[in-house]
């Protein structure tokens, strides 16, 4: 009997050990080494590790963990590549090494919600965020973590719209100074002709971290011309559009921090039936792209231009002009070092250092569709909605 209740207190004593020794990696390491090893992890391997324990799930939890794991992802530039295809199919590219700048698909993703199933603007990434809306009617709108899978219906404005648009402009952003994501809303209510301005000053910001909508006001007109297929791109807290103006083309920006539209004409190649202008962010700069036919007809060439200063919004400086490209009607965006094209169910990229053009497949479900690239950084970041696609790895 003695000897059995002796078996038993060792028992007792090995499984407190393997508890004990469970728990090493959460209590017995220093925080800050702890957060040095997990910060470089990926969010999919973080999410596997949050159902270790109580202790890990929350500490993953942590707002200051998920800014620290960002950086540490933008600083070890694991950026990705992220590919919208037709309605709500998206590819994730990566490199293969840090060496080698090769891209290759590493995983797609389908939303399966019938509220996904028509067509949608694709707004972002921005710090691992993506937002997306019907284009038949810009009140559906939804946020969207690819890396976590949780997405968020947005609720409907309760701000009086009179009378009400189904179609307009969006824009989404960071708010750097209250930690909040942002969403913009201009609806299309044209008086004075398709070229005029847009004389409602309905506009709308929703935010995040109140999950609500509020009317902010407008100083001036708003010309309801805005690109917004081609155009749509966010640089250090600020939106930007291509806009037209009585034929003049024009940069309207809208800043989250402040709340407040800008308007400046475009100084660069005058725009017009035959060429296409479309903005970007290359090596951390706003980028224009300016495309026109090049000689004797064999295809376009393109300006690749970038704002020198972020408070001369009217200073463009063209860096390379490449081309002609027979099958290329315009860039989709940068890639590192590379202009991003498309071509039937293909990446094209161009490398601007060797002038060489090399071919990315991407699979697609649709023998023709367009496609729409930027660069994607991972994030934890929480957005409370739902956890419901299907995602083939």
């Amino acid at each position: 009997m003695l000897h059995r209740r002796q078996e038993t207190m060792v028992g007792d004593e090995e499984s407190l050990k393997k508890r004990k020794i469970k728990g090493i990696s959460i209590v017995d390491i220093s925080e800050d080494l702890l957060v040095e090893i997990l910060s470089r992890l990926t969010v999919e391997s973080l999410m596997q590790l949050r159902c270790v324990c109580k202790a890990w799930r929350d500490f993953i939890r942590r707002p200051d963990f998920i800014s620290k794991h960002y950086l540490m992802q933008t600083t070890l530039r694991n950026v990705n590549l992220i590919v919208s295809h037709e309605r709500s199919f998206f590819s994730l590219l990566s490199s293969c090494s840090d060496v080698d700048d090769t891209l290759r698909v590493t995983e797609t993703i389908k939303i399966e919600d019938e509220n996904f199933l028509r067509d949608l603007y694709v707004m972002g990434p921005c710090n691992g965020l993506i937002c997306l809306a019907h284009k038949s009617n810009i009140h559906r709108i939804f946020l969207w973590n690819p890396a976590t899978r949780e997405y968020k219906h947005l609720p409907l404005s309760t701000v009086e719209s009179r009378p009400r648009s189904e179609d307009g402009t969006l824009g989404f952003d960071f708010d750097s100074k209250n930690d909040d994501f942002k969403v913009l809303r201009i609806p299309t209510i044209r008086r004075g002709g398709y070229r005029g301005f847009n004389c409602i000053h309905q506009v709308e910001l929703y935010s995040l971290k109140s999950d609500s909508w509020k009317q902010i006001s407008v100083v001036g007109m708003i010309p309801s011309n805005i690109y917004v297929e081609w155009s749509n791109v966010y640089h250090a807290g600020i939106q930007y559009w291509w806009a037209e103006l009585k034929y003049v083309q024009m940069l309207l920006s809208f800043d989250f921090v402040d709340e407040v539209f800008e308007l400046v004409p475009y100084v660069g190649a005058r725009h017009n039936i035959m060429s296409t202008l479309d903005l970007g962010i290359f090596n951390g700069s706003l980028a224009s792209s300016h495309g026109e036919l090049g000689c004797k007809r064999r295809g376009k060439c393109f300006d690749i231009g970038v704002m020198t200063e972020h408070q001369v919004k009217d200073r463009w400086v063209r860096m390379i002009r490449i081309g002609p490209f027979p099958e290329f009607k315009r860039p989709l965006g940068f890639w590192k070092n590379s202009v991003v094209f498309s071509q039937s169910h293909s990446l094209i990229l161009y490398d601007m250092n060797t002038q060489k053009l090399k071919n990315v497949p991407v699979a697609s479900s649709f023998p023709r569709c367009d496609m729409a690239v930027a660069n994607y950084v991972e994030n934890l970041v929480p957005i409370k909605g739902s956890r419901k696609e299907n995602d083939s790895r």
